[in-house]
């Protein structure tokens, strides 16, 4: 087990050495190598998996291509879950594909509606050059976004289909 030295401490919390486990009688060899039993109180497992992702890419979107995003924006975000997704009756993965879909799109209206802002502190590219977020922002000044209602309405069901899955029985029997 790749684990095993992380895993199985001795009695200073100190991890063992690899060789301690060759001769040890809570191991045995099977078919998928060598298998131990491993017991503890507490396990840190730490992974790093390096700086935190950010929802906005590091350069916006090119200028040119803003009004056609914006377009699909506005189609996208009348979307309507079904009623089987709402109430938790549908298989997760297919909607799970498009619940990931529905939020990524109220990400993108709120990075359009920052650029259309043109506030500098709302545009924090980290790969982008001034000139290139100035033409992003000019053409996003130009776009028509979708309106609070609609995206409140995609919240509302994402919500209530997330809910779902985290309290069974929704608010009223959660």
């Amino acid at each position: 087990p790749h684990h095993l030295e992380t895993l199985a401490l001795n009695e200073d919390n100190v991890s063992a050495d690899s060789g301690e486990y060759e001769e040890d009688p809570m191991c045995l060899h099977t078919f998928h190598g060598r298998t131990c039993l491993v017991h503890g109180s507490v396990w840190n497992l730490s992974i790093s998996h390096g700086k935190p992702h950010s929802f906005l890419a590091d350069r916006p979107p090119v200028a040119g291509a803003i009004p056609s995003i914006a377009e699909a924006l506005n189609d996208d975000i009348k979307f309507k879950l079904s009623e089987n997704v709402l109430r938790g009756a549908a298989d997760t993965y297919f909607p799970a594909k498009i619940l990931a879909k529905m939020g990524r799109v109220i990400e993108i209206n709120e990075e359009l509606q920052n650029l259309k802002s043109g506030e500098p502190e709302s545009n924090n590219y980290s790969d982008a050059e001034d000139a290139s977020v100035e033409e992003a922002a000019s053409a996003a000044a130009e776009i028509t976004l979708p309106s609070e209602e609609d995206v409140e309405s995609l919240l509302d069901d994402l919500q209530q289909s997330v809910e779902i899955w985290l309290n069974p029985g929704g608010k009223e029997k959660g």
